[in-house]
């Protein structure tokens, strides 16, 4: 993973998820081999929500083909979803589900935005 307005490497690992230290904006680089490519610029917000919240904040089911569920005890003012590349993606959430069948399969991040402050999470939606 590298700071996109630096081009500095800032994590290295043969693992999908990456946790940065600091607000900022992010890409991937993939490789196999000879051949690799470059993820768009992603928007990493790190919030002062404490590990409870995170915890408190529970999606199902991973994977998910229409319905996301999330369950939490907080108000959810808002979610963005991200793709991979780092476009926002229109969310209609109603009684805390999230209608998420205009999605193509892939990996997705959700941008939770509460009163203590905004968690994000991963999911994963699948085409049956």
């Amino acid at each position: 993973w590298y700071e996109c307005d630096s081009d500095v490497l800032q994590f290295s690992s043969t693992e999908p998820e990456f946790s940065p230290l600091k607000n900022g904006r992010y890409y991937a680089v993939i490789s196999r081999e000879d051949c690799g490519t470059k993820t768009d610029c992603l928007d990493f917000i790190l919030s002062s929500v404490a590990d409870e919240m995170v915890q408190n904040i529970k999606l199902y089911p991973i994977p998910a083909t229409d319905i996301l569920n999330i369950q939490t005890s907080f108000d959810i003012r808002s979610i963005n979803i991200q793709d991979i590349h780092g476009h926002k993606i229109e969310t209609k959430i109603k009684s805390n589900t999230l209608d998420i069948s205009n999605l193509n399969s892939g990996v997705y991040f959700l941008f939770i935005d509460t009163p203590g402050g905004i968690v994000s999470k991963k999911i994963v939606k699948i085409n049956e």
